[in-house]
């Protein structure tokens, strides 16, 4: 089992100011996520976009003759 004492006292020599930053983490993640969240619709939306419907179906016979 991991000791959590251990860990702190060697990890936590590494962290700025020597304390772990719980707060500022959940925030940095959260923004990350709500970046994802907005950027991952527009750049999928443009790929799709790109990539002609008889292009798609074209590409999926011939995976689906590779597969069997």
């Amino acid at each position: 089992m991991l000791d959590v004492a251990r860990l702190r006292m060697r990890y936590g020599t590494k962290e700025l100011g020597q304390s772990w930053r719980h707060l500022e983490t959940v925030g940095v993640l959260g923004v990350w996520a709500v970046l994802g969240l907005v950027v991952a619709p527009l750049v999928l939306g443009r790929m799709a976009r790109r990539e002609s419907g008889s292009r798609v179906a074209e590409r999926r016979e011939r995976a689906l003759q590779r597969v069997g």
